[in-house]
C-alpha cells in the first residue's frame, strides 16, 4: 500500500510529536530528579548546620578544661585554709588573754573586797571597845577606892561584885584580841604612851615610866588607846 505525500507528512508529524512528548517527559523526569536531589542536599546541609553548633560548644567547654590546671585551683583553697586557721588562732589567743586578764582583775577585786570588809569589821569592833574603855576605867577606880578605905575589901560583897565584873569584862575583851598594857617600869615609847608628867629621880632609869595614870589598850597588837604616864629623867 502506497502512502501519499500527505499521509507521509502526517506520519512524520505524528512521530515528531511523539518524540517531542517523550523528550518532554524525559526532561520532566530529569527535572524532578534534580529537584529531589536538591531537596535532599538542602536537608543534609540544614542537618549539618544544626549539628555544628551542638559540637562547637562541647569543644569550647572542653578547651577550658584542658587548659585549667587542678593545682592552680588547689593552691587558693590551701591559702584560704591557712589564712582562716591563723585568724582563728589569733582570735583564740586574744580571747585567752582577755580571760586571764578578767580572772586576775576578779582575783584582785576579791582580795581587795575581803581586806576592806575585814578592816571595816575591825573598825566597828574598835569603836565599840573604845566606848567600853571608860566603863573599865570607872571599875578600876571603884576597886582602888575600896582598897584604900582601910577595910578588908574581900569582906565586902559589893567590892567583890565590882571585882568580879571587872575581871569578866577583861576576859570578854581578851576574846576579841584586846589586852591591857602593863607599862609601869618600862621605857617610854611615844607610839604607845602619852607623857603627862616628868620627874627627876636618880633611882630610876632614863625615860622610865614611874607611874600610870590611865592604862592603855591594844587590839590584835595595835594600840587603840595609849597609856597616860609619868616619866622619869
Amino acid at each position: 500500500m502506497k502512502l501519499t505525500a500527505e499521509d507521509k507528512e502526517k506520519k512524520t508529524e505524528a512521530e515528531e510529536t511523539e518524540a517531542g512528548d517523550k523528550g518532554s517527559e524525559a526532561v520532566r523526569e530529569t527535572a524532578d530528579q534534580q529537584a529531589e536531589s536538591d531537596k535532599k542536599t538542602a536537608k543534609d546541609a540544614d542537618k549539618d548546620q544544626k549539628e555544628v553548633p551542638e559540637k562547637e560548644p562541647e569543644e569550647e567547654k572542653e578547651k577550658p578544661k584542658a587548659e585549667t590546671k587542678p593545682e592552680a585551683k588547689a593552691e587558693p583553697k590551701e591559702e584560704s585554709k591557712v589564712s582562716e586557721t591563723d585568724q582563728l588562732k589569733k582570735q583564740l589567743a586574744d580571747n585567752k588573754e582577755k580571760t586571764l586578764r578578767l580572772l586576775a582583775e576578779f582575783d584582785n577585786y576579791r582580795k581587795r573586797t575581803t581586806k576592806e570588809q575585814a578592816e571595816s569589821f575591825e573598825r566597828g569592833e574598835t569603836k565599840v571597845i573604845e566606848a567600853l574603855l571608860p566603863v573599865i576605867d570607872n571599875l578600876e577606880r571603884a576597886i582602888t577606892a575600896g582598897q584604900t578605905d582601910g577595910k578588908d575589901p574581900e569582906d565586902d560583897p559589893f567590892f567583890k561584885g565590882i571585882r568580879m565584873t571587872y575581871d569578866q569584862v577583861l576576859r570578854v575583851l581578851k576574846t576579841f584580841g584586846v589586852e591591857q598594857m602593863e607599862d609601869e617600869g618600862k621605857t617610854f615609847d611615844p607610839a604607845q604612851h602619852n607623857a603627862m608628867m616628868h620627874v627627876d629621880d636618880e633611882d630610876k632609869g632614863e625615860q622610865e615610866i614611874v607611874q600610870v595614870f590611865q592604862k592603855g589598850y591594844k587590839m590584835n597588837g595595835k594600840v587603840i588607846r595609849p597609856s597616860l604616864v609619868k616619866v622619869a629623867n
